[in-house]
């Protein structure tokens, strides 16, 4: 018997993966993971044309993926032409869900009615897209299986581990529940892993180690495995690399001549060149390069070398290089949708800790294993250093964390599950290679599948569920607005609380409201919030569709009632605080935007009329809450009228015109950014035509009371300014601001002469 073949056990959990994987799609809605309209619509393209779509065109699709190499959309459109696709039914665009803070949307796509089971048309065609993605990952997983079979001997507990780990990863199942070449580049990674595992563990499959590097096939078939993944992602080009380095340790550990090595070296890139060069020489004849980028002029193609020692530096200097691997991590084991949907806390911490026993034991394994194992070990770890090489470069080239996801080293796959699996095996007590007693490891595979099946039910299936809630008990509220006759709102409550956000702890308004539908719609709706404080000032607004996306007002049905929770940012700087909120809502028509349709806010010009319960027409204000005390902090977020080193100045009133011999005031507002040593002078000028000094004030803040140098970041200091205006004064005076120190030195503003300009008065002259 073959030591690759899979034992009974191993095949059930391929089995178990697939049902996994399909239920993962069944449940996820259609089109919520990573751009999945654009992979989708790669697909729908080949089945309707037969032909690839144009990378570089102008004609782009939602989230286009054009660019992409076509191994996965050519195996998916040949599995899913039957499908009917003649109800052209599109993707419908939430893109106010894509503000970088996950509170505008839990959907990236609002919910359309054509999604429900039993599917037809376009959503059955996804689905079996997404079936397809299921095959691949399952394939993926039999390959790793055959994999820790050669490295650890079929039976063993390592082996089994190994393939369980691999298949229960939610992640892994989540790839294959969507429309995305991930999966056919973790399948591809896995064929090429298990050709260098065959390689480099010749005692599995022959009587003697030098055999296996005698014969032309296995790396014939490697060969050919690198290319079918160079032709499924672009990111499996660091593949190459891996196989020349492994080859070349592989070549050292068991002895070979060097002849051997350049000779099976010439022979695994003659296969590679079979698969890839026609797809190399279609893009070079048809776009003039040999890969192609949905930026043509993406640096990291045009000049790769240009700010790596930068990019470094910078990620060490403001600390976000550790936040990138916590990311890898996360998405690693488990985030869902477009990233939006994450697990819980605890499920992150319970994944550290399997992760770091697991080290710790493949360490001990290691000191265990053959010399022949060793050697896989190594090779393995190549290819899981490898994988992660081009998107680190990439995450550090634009400073941005989320560009190293778990996904994106999935290729890799065999290395991570296989190095966990002897390390778990290693601390059992079982032990590595005692194949009798296999109970506890059976155990813990169960324990992986049971996790993976709660997490869609945990997490996937809540976050996309519609909260509606009991219509008995929401009919019987009043009507607090009325709507038109779309929609009532039919309670309110609100408070205040810091939250984190990607720029850190902010100051947010939690505001819960209670809507209850009168009717369906025929075109979209959308809500417009926005918390007042003093004097109806406007603290911080948000636009969204009914419940983030869940339930547009295209799925309405009269009587419905269902509760929408907004996190509202206030942002406004300088606000004046503590206040009474209240909250000022809108019910306004808003299309999807569509590739020949961009999006237009209608709020000002469109939005329903109002009513209260009396049927009187009211503005629609509701609510009452209290907002604190500023935070303490500054909003560094909003750009300012104009910047004195750490000092921003936030606000400028002053009047537009004014009569000659007249006094008037300026009122300026500033908001320290970052503390400063300087006691600065603060002045306001009026400036004629020809930029000669018609009017001034200059006096240190709070006239001396409160020297800059005292001041805190985030504190507001208001300043009052009084300009009298000569009686011979005539045409518009231009005003400017500054600071400047003891020694007469201004200020730096970036600007000319370090003078902000904060606007005009007209001078008016008796007749």
């Amino acid at each position: 018997m073959s030591r690759t073949q899979l034992t009974r056990p191993q095949w059930l959990i391929v089995l178990a993966h697939l049902v996994l994987a399909l239920a993962y799609g069944a449940i996820n809605p259609p089109w919520e993971a990573h751009d999945e309209t654009g992979h989708f619509a790669y697909v729908n393209h080949l089945v309707a044309t037969r032909s690839l779509p144009d990378a570089l065109g102008a004609d782009k699709g939602l989230f286009d993926q054009s660019h992409q190499p076509p191994l996965y959309y050519l195996v998916a459109s040949a599995l899913t032409f039957w499908a009917d696709r003649s109800d052209a039914l599109q993707p419908a665009f939430n893109h106010f869900a894509l503000d970088g803070s996950n509170r505008r949307g839990f959907r990236i796509m609002l919910r359309q009615p054509a999604e429900a089971f039993p599917w037809q048309g376009t959503v059955l065609a996804l689905h079996a897209a997404r079936a397809t993605s299921a095959l691949l990952t399952s394939l993926a997983i039999s390959l790793i299986a055959a994999s820790v079979n050669l490295i650890f001997g079929r039976g063993s507990a390592a082996a089994l581990l190994g393939t369980a780990i691999a298949a229960f990863n939610p992640q892994v199942i989540f790839i294959g529940a969507m429309v995305n070449n991930d999966a056919m580049v973790t399948a591809m990674g896995a064929l090429v892993a298990y050709g260098v595992v065959r390689i480099a563990c010749p005692n599995a499959e022959a009587t003697r180690p030098a055999q296996c590097a005698t014969r032309p096939l296995p790396f014939i078939m490697l060969g050919l495995s690198l290319g079918l993944a160079v032709l499924s992602k672009n990111s499996a080009l660091a593949l190459i690399g891996f196989v020349a380095l492994a080859l070349t340790f592989i070549a050292w550990r068991q002895g070979w001549p060097a002849r051997r090595l350049l000779a099976r070296g010439a022979l695994t890139l003659a296969a590679f060149a079979v698969v890839v060069l026609p797809y190399l020489g279609y893009n070079l004849a048809r776009y003039g390069r040999l890969l192609v980028d949905r930026n043509p002029n993406n640096p990291i193609l045009v000049a790769p070398t240009s700010v790596i020692g930068e990019g470094v530096l910078v990620s060490i200097r403001d600390a976000w290089l550790p936040q990138l691997f916590v990311n890898t991590f996360r998405t690693f084991w488990g985030k869902f949708g477009w990233g939006n949907v994450g697990m819980s806390e605890w499920a992150y911490l319970a994944f550290a800790a399997f992760t770091l026993a697991g080290i710790v034991g493949c360490a001990v394994g290691y000191r265990r294993a053959t010399r022949e194992q060793r050697t896989a070990i190594v090779v393995l770890l190549m290819l899981g250093v490898a994988m992660m090489v081009l998107p680190l470069y990439r995450a550090l080239f634009y400073q941005d964390p989320a560009l190293l996801p778990g996904r994106y080293i999935m290729p890799a796959l065999t290395c991570y599950a296989a190095l966990l699996g002897l390390g778990w095996a290693s601390l059992l007590p079982t032990g590595n290679r005692n194949r009798q007693n296999s109970t506890l490891p059976a155990l813990m595979a169960v324990a992986l599948a049971a996790a993976a099946l709660i997490v869609p039910f945990a997490y996937i299936q809540p976050r996309y569920r519609p909260a509606l809630v009991s219509s008995s008990g929401a009919s019987a509220l009043p009507a607090l607005l009325t709507f038109g006759d779309l929609v009532q709102l039919v309670d309110v409550s609100a408070h205040t609380a810091f939250l984190p956000d990607r720029e850190g702890m902010r100051h947010y308004a939690r505001v819960k409201l209670t809507w209850r539908a009168l009717r369906p719609a025929e075109r979209h709706y959308a809500f417009g919030i926005s918390v007042l404080g003093r004097d109806s000032e406007v603290l911080g607004s948000i636009n969204v569709y009914p419940n983030l996306g869940n339930y547009p007002s295209t799925n309405w049905r009269p009587g419905d009632a269902f509760v929408d929770e907004y996190d509202i940012l206030l942002e406004k700087p300088c606000a004046q605080l503590p206040a009474l909120g209240r909250l000022h809502v809108t019910v306004f028509p808003l299309d999807p935007p569509t590739d020949d349709r961009p999006i237009t806010v209608t709020t000002a010009t469109n939005p329903l009329p109002v009513t209260d319960g009396a049927g009187r027409t009211v503005a629609p204000i509701v609510g009452r809450f209290k907002i604190g005390q500023a935070p303490p902090f500054p909003v560094f977020w909003q750009p300012p009228l104009g910047q004195f080193d750490g000092i921003w100045l936030r606000e400028a009133v002053l009047p537009p015109q004014a009569a000659a011999g007249q006094t008037i005031t300026a009122t300026l507002t500033y908001e320290l950014i970052r503390p400063t040593q300087r006691r600065g002078t603060a002045f306001v000028h009026l400036l004629d035509a020809g930029g000669r000094l018609v009017a001034q004030d200059d006096h240190a803040p709070l006239d001396g009371n409160y020297p800059t140098d005292l001041w805190d970041p985030g504190e507001c200091v208001r300043e009052t300014f009084r300009l009298n205006i000569p009686p011979e004064a005539a045409g518009t005076l231009r005003a400017v601001t500054g600071f400047y120190a003891a020694d007469g030195a201004r200020f730096a503003t970036n600007t000319p002469d370090n003078l902000v300009p904060i606007g005009e008065v007209r001078v008016a002259r008796d007749q």
